[in-house]
């Protein structure tokens, strides 16, 4: 491994900076490209488990504090370039701190490391205690814009030495940490496979693993964080974790954050990868709650009910491509499937099933992927990039509600022969109403406008006496649960923890909603939820059923509770 000299910015005992933030770009840039001996003081990859790489503090000498404080615009030169970074020392770290070197993803603006929920890193660096370095990844003109990237092909090694010799200028002896998301998840993942020698990685919503050429672990293998949701419209991470297998990277140094969210790195990912660097922890998850029976399915975690299912042949769909009937798979598709109804399917693309067990693409809609689709009599809708409406069964395809890249995506559709609605980033929810002959489509973003996105929706197809229209529900991140008013005004009506919620189903008043860690909570009011936890991953679907509640998830089964 090429290794570079260490070089030290903040050095025990020196001053603090004298303001907690400093954008000046003019700062003296530091030279790392004088190649060091391979007796580098880099901290060693720890091949055990988690847990037993856990310092024993009280061996640990004492040493002096790290200077605290936030540093923008910082210049490293590496390889004759100059290499941008933001620095975040919270309060009472010592040079024994671990540092965490955390990558945006791809950026078509100024300061990509300021982007990318930098506060929401800076106050798990400061909640956590890690020092924080947010480097920028290099230029590349696209699209008619600068953009900054890490996955370039010939700058992969390149950028591997520069964070080398990025993590070496914190004057500690902590462990090392390297997290990326999406573009970073990229470099990321190909430092793993490169054997880099970082302690721990993280990769959250990596867009393509398939270039990697992987160095077999040999059984041992540094701690790996990954997390990828199933509505992520760049890749499913499935093919990565079978490289790891075959790379003999071994599984329980592998924490797979499972859930149905977009391709989207929040502030959760943070509380979970780092107490998993530190010591193998992982989130506590309540014990399933009595009443629940579960049948076992697929390897895979589950991630779709069909809700037009005949009496007796439940219809299910998981995260690699399989639809199941009747605990058989009867077709194959590509990556996860979020929704099945009837002959339709909605991950990376339509599918329809066929007896033979083949999958046929019907055609690719918004960015060559299909988040979610839901049918009733005459009509299919599915959603991606914008919303879009089938008359003939899935063959052809047209717009029905324009997306805009102000809003983003959508990620979740219902519909009933009076009703349908569909929500997505940012807020978004679209709700078209049939009203006589007329049929329109109108957007309400809930006010004030939130970075929220949502997740799930469902429409009660029994009108609701105070108002004679079908209700609809929503639900998405920070256990946001919120419902429809008269004038299809949205409302919120709880926050259930603050985790994710992706699934929400609704039949005369009754509500569940259910989402990350196993949580499922139901209403039989619409307002006050009891709370029914499945001890699994992530509760991804839900439906009411013959006197029962059946939801799926991370662990491959279907769950059934009756009401």
């Amino acid at each position: 491994m090429n290794m570079f000299a260490v070089v030290i910015l903040l050095a025990c005992g020196s001053e603090s900076p004298s303001e907690s933030t400093n954008d000046d770009p003019s700062t003296t840039p530091v030279d790392s490209a004088t190649p060091a001996s391979d007796d580098s003081t880099m901290t060693a990859v720890d091949t055990g488990p988690p847990t037993d790489s856990v310092r024993d503090t009280a061996t640990i000498p004492p040493c002096d504090p790290l200077p605290p404080g936030t540093l923008h615009d910082q210049v490293l030169m590496h390889a004759g370039k100059e290499r941008i970074y933001t620095l975040h020392v919270p309060e009472g770290l010592d040079c024994h701190a671990p540092v965490l070197v955390d990558l945006h993803g791809a950026y078509g603006g100024p300061d990509p490391e300021k982007a990318y929920v930098l506060d929401e890193a800076l106050a798990a660096a400061d909640d956590l205690g890690f020092v924080l370095l947010r480097p920028r990844g290099l230029p590349l003109q696209r699209y008619g814009q600068q953009w900054y990237y890490w996955n370039v092909a010939n700058e992969l090694a390149e950028n591997a030495d520069f964070l080398d010799a990025l993590a070496q200028t914190v004057a500690s002896d902590g462990p090392r940490w390297v997290m990326g998301y999406s573009s970073g998840a990229d470099l990321t993942g190909w430092m793993l496979s490169r054997h880099r020698g970082w302690d721990a990685y993280g990769l959250v919503a990596g867009a393509s693993w398939s270039t990697h050429t992987w160095e077999a672990f040999g059984g041992d293998g540094p701690p790996l964080y990954t997390a990828m949701g199933s509505r992520d419209d760049l890749a499913s991470h499935d093919t990565m974790l079978a490289e790891l297998d075959d790379a003999e990277h071994p599984r329980d140094q592998r924490f797979i954050d499972t859930g149905a969210g977009g391709h989207r790195l929040d502030r959760i990912h943070y509380e979970r990868a780092i107490p998993w660097f530190r010591d193998g922890s992982r989130p506590v998850r309540a014990p399933t709650s009595p009443g629940w029976t579960s049948t076992p399915v697929s390897d895979a975690p589950l991630l779709a009910i069909d809700p037009t299912s005949v009496e007796g042949s439940l219809r299910l769909a998981d995260a690699v491509g399989n639809i199941w009937v009747d605990g058989a798979a009867i077709a194959r598709g590509n990556g996860p499937i979020n929704a099945v109804c009837g002959d339709l399917a909605a991950g990376f693309g339509l599918l329809r099933p066929l007896p033979s067990g083949g999958a046929l693409p019907i055609g690719a809609i918004g960015y060559a992927y299909a988040h979610h689709l839901a049918c009733t009599d005459g009509e299919a809708l599915a959603v991606g990039a914008d919303v879009y409406t089938s008359a003939d069964g899935g063959l052809s395809w047209e717009v029905a509600e324009r997306g805009s890249a102000a809003y983003g995506e959508w990620y979740g559709v219902a519909v009933t022969a009076e009703t349908a609605a569909a929500v997505g980033q940012y807020n978004r929810i679209a709700v078209r109403r049939v009203d006589g002959a007329e049929t329109s489509w109108h957007d309400t973003v809930i006010t004030p406008f939130q970075e929220r996105w949502l997740y799930g929706v469902a429409i009660d197809p029994v009108a609701d006496p105070a108002t004679g229209q079908q209700t609809v529900w929503a639900v998405g991140e920070d256990g946001w649960v919120g419902r429809s008013l008269d004038d299809d005004r949205f409302v919120e009506v709880t926050r259930l923890g603050d985790l994710p919620l992706y699934a929400v189903a609704a039949h005369d008043g009754r509500v569940a909603v259910a989402g990350h860690d196993g949580g499922v909570w139901v209403s039989d009011d619409g307002e006050t939820f009891s709370a029914y936890p499945i001890d699994t991953g992530a509760v991804t679907a839900l439906s009411f059923a013959d006197g029962e509640l059946l939801a799926t998830g991370s662990d491959g089964a279907v769950w059934r509770r009756p009401l």
